[in-house]
This record gives C-alpha cells, sequence and structure tokens, in this order.
C-alpha cells in the first residue's frame, strides 16, 4: 500500500475516532445533567420527609397540650 493511502486510512480512522470520543463526552454530559437533576430531586424528598416529621411532631405536641387542659 503507497504511503498516501496509508495516510488517507489514518486521517479516516483518527476522523471516527475523534467522532467516537464526541459521541461519548454527549453522553457522559446527558448523563451528568439526568444524574444532578436525580440528586435534587433526591433532596427535595428528603427536605419533604424531613418537614412532615417535624409537622407531625409538633401536631403532637398540641394534642398533647389539648389534651392535658382539657383534663
Amino acid at each position: 500500500m503507497s504511503n498516501r493511502r496509508l495516510q488517507q486510512q489514518y486521517n479516516l480512522m483518527r476522523g471516527e475516532c475523534n467522532r467516537a470520543i464526541g459521541e461519548r463526552n454527549r453522553a457522559l454530559g446527558e448523563h451528568n445533567v439526568a444524574r444532578n437533576r436525580l440528586v435534587y430531586a433526591n433532596n427535595q424528598v428528603l427536605f419533604g420527609i424531613r418537614t412532615l416529621g417535624r409537622l407531625k411532631n409538633q401536631l403532637f405536641q398540641q394534642i398533647a397540650a389539648l389534651r392535658i387542659q382539657v383534663q
């Protein structure tokens, strides 16, 4: 094979490799965005659970205080 043909094949393969790397990087970027959204949603759920727990405790304290007043 001639040097020119080998150089053309090398350049073609290098271009394919660079395109594959670009696709991988785009996929990783999309994955990171999805992961960040999931982390945010998970944090919101945890915040909601903690808030509900605090509200439940406050409600039980108020019920206990009302029971004491009624007696």
